[in-house]
């Protein structure tokens, strides 16, 4: 008959209430959160290494441009001294024709004072216009050869920019998706956070029905019920 009135007393005062089991646990939300911190970690290393390669790639394209600027100054030089010497040959070329050709033979004999002197100035005539004649070739094989070099490096800073563009898709792709998951873990560490107040509140909640209860248990047990008693 107590423990009936004991129930009675309890149940009256609504102390007897069980706790509603919640969906998620802040236990099971911080693994969450740990779970996208770790995944965090692993977007900030895949950012540093597209940082790393980014600026790779990008020095890179800064020498391979430098390199092109470089040959095609020397393609410019080449050209401006191939012109230099054609038109040296061409003004020779023009005066003995003017001349009908043999007039260089006879100023150079004119002007020897000996058999000797003619030959040695003669051959020295002859030898500066093939001097210019191979000086021309030179030239050209000195253009040809900038050419080649400035068509190289253009490719090496194309195929570099290209490098350098992946590169910088590749970081706002990680950035954008590091930002997302950082908001996430924001988020989710809010959640945890209210989760473990509930949980206290209803801890201490709890422990304040259970004391109720067993006071209220006590009164019963010494309450007399009237028509029971000598």
């Amino acid at each position: 008959m107590s423990l009936f009135l004991a129930f009675l007393l309890v149940a009256s005062l609504g102390l007897i209430a069980p706790v509603q089991a919640l969906a998620v646990t802040s236990a099971e939300k911080q693994a969450e959160a740990d779970d996208i911190m770790r995944s965090i970690d692993s977007l900030q290393t895949q950012l540093n290494e597209a940082n790393a390669e980014f600026e790779r790639a990008t020095q890179e394209y800064e020498t391979a441009k430098a390199a092109a600027e470089d040959a095609a100054d020397r393609v410019q030089a080449a050209k401006e001294r191939i012109a230099e010497l054609q038109e040296r040959l061409g003004d020779r070329a023009a005066s003995m024709y003017k001349t009908g050709g043999s007039m260089s033979f006879i100023d150079v004999l004119l002007g020897a004072s000996s058999f000797e002197e003619l030959v040695t100035s003669w051959d020295a005539f002859e030898k500066i216009t093939s001097q210019d004649a191979e000086l021309v070739q030179e030239s050209k094989d000195v253009k040809a050869e900038a050419e080649a070099a400035e068509q190289e490096y253009n490719e090496q800073k194309a195929k570099a920019a290209e490098e350098v563009e992946k590169a910088e898709a590749a970081q706002r792709e990680i950035e954008s998706t590091k930002a997302s998951m950082e908001e996430e873990l924001t988020r989710v560490n809010e959640e945890v956070v209210a989760l473990q107040a509930k949980e206290e509140e209803e801890r201490i909640a709890a422990e304040e029905a259970e004391r109720r209860a067993e006071e209220a248990r006590r009164l019963a047990e010494t309450t007399v019920v009237p028509g029971t008693g000598g």
